[in-house]
């Protein structure tokens, strides 16, 4: 919401400087996003050209221009330039957009003092005009730029959803009138209307329209609005187009009441009904789209045929054109609800929408009408016909809210007295009761936010200032603590920075499409996404870290290992360590490290399997977006936890990658199988004893069922078994491979005997052999 310095002073006599003002209302009210001067050029002055005189061999022209009472001249290129023309001159001094400062010059020959300037020279953005030259001031300029608004400053509110009523000016002028506590000046329009009644009938034929007023306005002529007019729209972000329009346009920013004007012509049957939309029913919107409408859509009708889509848009054969001499004007109080479904669904988002969408004051209904049909008389030279064409559904009336003090002063740590917590509501344009220790506060119907108690002593809080409020201690039972999961996430984190990753973090929301391969599941999707690209909730966060290794790939960064902690969304959400490996994991000069590969990756998520006390297996695997021959899956037990792998070939070209390695561990589940405490096993004082051995075994055997089988062996001293070598070839058979291990053994109470290790590993090939069908390699 832009506001108009000048324009809030027709509220707020006081004078206000604009920076204090956003100070306060950043303070009290709403986040205000800028203060800015309307037009970013200053030494402008009003000037009057007297003759024009052409300079041979140039375009120019030598201008005689009487600024503050003296002629000066001025050289001018502007092909509209002519003599009787009320003009903006930047003085002599002035200093316009982009630095340039107005100097005295000669120009053609000819000394120029001062420059007539453009609209785009003293900084209007082209959206807001459509002029050449320079800007030329209308007969009813008046006499001063400050009173035509080129001086003004606007402050820019970055309003909550929930503040609907700092939708317009006078909703902003409640607002400063109670920051500032000074008086407001009541809104109040004097119209003057013809003894001749209109001949205009309307209905409500929809619970979604609560009230529907209009006025006829005849003998309108549709021409430029004066520049004061022009200059208000301007501040408040809206691009001036005739009188008639700009009229119901600056209503609703000053009153907060969306308008429209229809030209009465169109509409023969002198009857306007509304209704609802049928299903599948068409309306040609005055931006020629033809729009397909759901029942429930509010349309504005004849009596028969749509003129207007209510509360959104109006129709393009009802439209208010150059010829219209005959306006009728449209106040009306539409469902919030039904607005914002209509304007979302066919992307028709609009000031008045907005207004109709979040509430608006409805109280103000009939009196924006009737400003604006005043306006439209004065402005236009058109009359106002006797009386209001309307239908009521139902009537508004204001909350009242009972309030203890002791509940304001119990939540807000305050100790307001009574008196002096009904002034601050007072302030506020609130009607308030003191009884005893209560208040009863009547809420207009304008604060559609102040429901609850709640809502009042959040008012009071405010407007007393947060940071006035008293500081205390927070009352506790108990010292804070991290949770044992908690503790565990900040150990995996260091745990893995140590080890060089660094910690990314993407979006929640991503592509379906980008999921594919890595899952089979169908996504959930948002309902209304914000982007394409963020229009389901991630299944993986696998996808989210190739865009990042592809991100520092185009910018010359070759290593980059990362992991991300975060949710992703199964069948319920499900905390998720994500980690990607490209290059090297130590890039330095002189180290010469190898780039990482499967076995790297494996090796940190075995890392993380003893990190959290759980004993970690893998299972070949395959997914549609992984190498076929690199990919595992990770149990606990017999619990899959994740998986890890290489990227497959077609997914690294997508991402313009030429290899990358993924693994992805659920730790909702590693914690729920982390055992309750942790064993503590002394070093051993004896010494262990190692032996060698190696099998031959078929190529399909997996190395882990060998280790597994060792491993749960029944020798008591069996401490450790590790594979430190693979041979395929000469003189092994094409099916057959020879696998080297180290078996470690280990007594805590004696030394052992060479027998005894004899014995131990006997019994272990032995039943090797007898089980998997393997044979001890001499």
């Amino acid at each position: 919401m832009n506001v108009s310095m000048q324009w809030l002073h027709d509220y707020i006599k006081q004078e206000i400087d604009p920076h204090d003002l956003a100070e306060k209302l950043s303070l009290h009210a709403q986040e205000v996003a800028d203060v800015r001067p309307l037009y970013p050029a200053s030494g402008l002055v009003l000037g009057t050209v007297e003759t024009t005189e052409p300079i041979p061999g140039s375009k120019n022209q030598k201008c005689a221009v009487t600024v503050n009472g003296k002629s000066r001249t001025i050289v001018c290129g502007a092909p509209n330039v002519a003599a009787g023309q009320s003009v903006i001159v930047a003085d002599l001094g002035a200093k316009l957009p982009g630095g340039v400062t107005i100097e005295q010059a000669t120009i053609n020959g000819v000394a120029s003092e001062g420059m007539i300037v453009s609209l785009d020279e003293i900084g209007l953005d082209k959206k807001y005009h459509q002029e050449t030259g320079i800007h030329v001031l209308r007969d009813d300029a008046g006499q001063s730029l400050a009173a035509l608004g080129f001086d003004d400053h606007v402050v820019e509110l970055d309003l909550t959803p929930n503040r609907m009523d700092l939708m317009s000016v006078l909703g902003v002028a409640y607002e400063v009138s109670a920051l500032y506590d000074t008086p407001l000046t009541d809104p109040k329009v004097t119209l003057q209307e013809s003894d001749q009644a209109h001949d205009f009938t309307t209905a409500i034929d929809t619970d979604q329209c609560d009230a529907y007023y209009g006025r006829v306005i005849e003998g309108v002529e549709v021409k430029e609005s004066p520049e004061w007019l022009k200059n208000r729209l301007i501040a408040a972000g809206i691009r001036p187009i005739n009188t008639i329009v700009d009229v119901t346009n600056y209503v609703m920013m000053d009153l907060g009441q969306p308008l429209h004007a229809f030209d009465a012509d169109t509409i023969p049957s002198k009857t306007i009904r509304v209704k609802a939309a049928e299903a599948d029913e068409t309306f040609t919107t005055l931006d020629g789209q033809t729009r397909t409408l759901k029942r429930g859509d509010i349309l504005i009708t004849d009596g028969e045929n749509p003129i207007a889509l209510g509360g959104v848009m109006g129709g393009l054969d009802s439209e208010v054109t150059p010829t219209t001499t005959t306006v009728f004007l449209e106040s009306a109080l539409f469902n919030a609800t039904r607005i914002g479904k209509t304007s979302r669904r066919l992307d028709l988002r609009s000031e008045a929408s907005m207004r109709f969408e979040r509430g608006i004051a409805h109280d103000r209904a009939l009196l924006a009408l009737d400003k604006a049909a005043q306006m439209m008389a004065e402005l236009s030279g058109g009359i106002v016909l006797k009386g209001v064409a309307k239908a009521e559904r139902q009537v508004h009336t204001p909350r009242v809210i009972d309030v203890a003090l002791d509940r304001v002063n119990g939540l807000l740590g305050t100790s307001l007295s009574i008196t002096e917590t009904q002034a601050l509501l007072t302030r506020l344009h609130l009607e308030v009761k003191a009884v005893k220790d209560h208040l009863s506060v009547t809420v207009p119907v304008r604060r559609l936010d102040i429901v609850t108690e709640q809502d009042l002593i959040e008012e009071i809080g405010r407007l007393y200032g947060y940071n006035e409020l008293p500081l205390t201690y927070p009352k506790t039972v108990t010292e804070g603590y991290l949770t044992n999961a908690q503790k565990k996430r900040r150990q995996l984190k260091r745990h893995l920075e140590g080890l060089g990753l660094f910690e990314a973090i993407s979006y929640s929301l991503t592509h379906p499409d980008k999921e594919t391969g890595f899952t089979d599941r169908a996504p959930t999707r948002v309902l209304r996404p914000l982007s394409e690209d963020h229009q389901s909730l991630r299944q993986t966060l696998i996808p989210s870290l190739l865009s990042i290794l592809q991100y520092h790939q185009a910018r010359q960064m070759p290593d980059v290992c990362v992991y991300e902690l975060g949710s992703r969304y199964l069948d319920t959400e499900d905390e998720t360590l994500s980690l990607a490996l490209k290059g090297r994991l130590h890039p330095t000069a002189w180290l010469h490290e190898a780039p990482v590969d499967f076995y790297t990756l494996k090796g940190i998520v075995e890392h993380i399997g003893d990190l959290f006390g759980v004993h970690l297996t893998f299972k070949k695997s395959t997914y549609d977006a992984m190498h076929p021959h690199q990919t595992a899956d990770v149990y606990v037990k017999d619990i899959r936890i994740g998986m890890l792998g290489a990227v497959h070939p077609q997914t690294l070209n997508a991402y313009d990658l030429k290899h990358a390695f993924v693994a992805e561990l659920s730790i909702t589940t590693l914690q729920s199988l982390m055992p309750e405490t942790a064993v503590y096993h002394p070093v051993s004082k004896m010494p262990s004893v190692t032996r060698d051995v190696a099998f031959i075994t078929d190529q399909a055997l997996p190395a882990s069922t060998l280790v597994a089988h060792i491993q749960n062996a029944p020798l008591a001293h069996l401490t450790g078994v590790e594979i430190f070598d693979v041979y395929t070839g000469e003189p092994l058979s094409d099916h057959e491979k020879s696998i080297a291990l180290s078996v470690t053994f280990n007594d805590e109470n004696g030394t052992f005997k060479a027998a005894d290790i004899d014995a131990m590993m006997e019994t272990l090939t032995q039943s090797l052999v007898r089980d998997l069908g393997i044979r001890v390699r001499e």
